[in-house]
């Protein structure tokens, strides 16, 4: 009597803990990855184990070697795919799915393996509400991790049979979700608990080959500038904030800028990196402009030969002239050496420093 097939393949995220993942080696996925994901079990349609069956997706480089048990799962497919069975003993068989939804049961064959009537279940106890998360984990265990997200939330998040667990083109365990892992994961709601469909892991934790934090791109005009951070106000009219270090790279062309001669008002580019808790760090920045017009108010507190010292606003800057400054008091022109302290005096002018402008035009207040 031939035994009833039970074999089941979902067609929704569903379990990578696979046979392979179970034996002494685990599988290796290879190829490209997109949305879809098909897992199941292969049960020989007569009688006999599915160890040792090569499961492949045509085109796309991924297989895996099934154990006695018979699950196999693969990632990033498209909608329309084909399944290829092989062993050594004979086995070779195809099966092609068109649709990538639903529950399906297969039926494999030395020479054939075909749809079968049978059970149809949800993955996750049903609930269609699906949330991706971003995050590094707060506690692990083997049922369940615990997310602390980008938007500094904590969200408990149950892992189970259905639960695809990879790092790059490999497959993991739940026991390979540790403290500190940074995770992608897309999740499903039932009766009020996330239950994981699938967590990419982003990084193990331990700072040795992690994939690196993707990089992000911002224009815009500097707020403040200090050893430690960088503030700027981009083109989406919003203040971020980036934090500098050692490895920070500031460059104006060719020339290496200190954090320190960034000033307010300058045009930069920068380029950062994003961390689950929602602070960037940057990677670059890249100096458009050092012409930052300024305008100020103050007393004068010295006259030079070409320059004047001018206090507004509690600050003391040093105003320097040229042969093209304008200078004037009344309407009339007057040269630099007709000020004296205690002068009142409105510059217009360009910043050359954080306390250093140079003047395009100087007029005198008189009383």
């Amino acid at each position: 009597m031939r035994r009833k097939f039970l074999g089941v393949v979902v067609m929704t995220i569903a379990a990578l803990t696979l046979a392979a993942c179970r034996g002494s080696e685990r599988s290796t996925l290879t190829g490209g990855y997109g949305a879809g994901v098909i897992s199941g079990q292969i049960v020989m349609a007569e009688s006999g184990s599915p160890a040792g069956v090569e499961v492949s997706v045509r085109g796309s480089g991924q297989s895996v070697i099934v154990d006695a048990d018979g699950r196999f799962a693969f990632a990033g497919l498209t909608e329309d795919v084909t399944l290829q069975f092989r062993r050594a003993d004979g086995i070779d068989a195809s099966l092609r799915l068109e649709q990538m939804q639903g529950d399906v049961t297969i039926e494999l064959t030395p020479a054939s393996a075909k749809k079968a009537s049978g059970r149809r279940r949800s993955v996750g106890g049903g609930g269609t509400k699906v949330r991706q998360f971003e995050g590094v984990i707060r506690t692990a265990a083997a049922e369940q991790i615990v997310v602390f997200t980008s938007h500094k939330e904590e969200v408990t998040i149950v892992l189970g049979p259905q639960t695809v667990i990879r790092r790059g083109n490999t497959t993991l365990t739940a026991a390979d979700l540790t403290v500190d892992t940074r995770v992608h994961v897309k999740a499903q709601q039932t009766e009020g608990k996330w239950n994981a469909l699938l967590v990419i892991v982003q990084n193990d934790g331990s700072g040795e080959d992690d994939d690196p934090p993707p990089v992000r791109e911002y224009e815009g005009t500097v707020v403040s500038a200090s050893a430690t951070e960088l503030v700027i106000f981009d083109a989406h009219k919003r203040e971020v904030a980036f934090a500098i270090n050692g490895a920070t790279e500031i460059r104006k062309g060719n020339t290496p800028v200190l954090p320190a001669d960034i000033l307010a008002g300058t045009r930069v580019h920068v380029k950062a990196t994003g961390a689950a808790d929602g602070t960037n760090t940057a990677v670059r920045v890249t100096i458009q402009n050092t012409n930052v017009p300024i305008e100020i108010t103050g007393s004068v507190m010295a006259v030079a030969a070409s320059e004047l010292s001018v206090l507004s606003g509690g600050t003391t800057y040093s105003v320097q002239t040229t042969n093209g400054t304008k200078i004037r008091e009344k309407g009339k022109n007057v040269s630099l050496s007709s000020m004296t302290a205690g002068d009142t005096v409105r510059v217009e002018g360009t910043r050359t420093g954080a306390t250093t402008i140079l003047a395009k035009s100087i007029e005198v207040k008189s009383e």
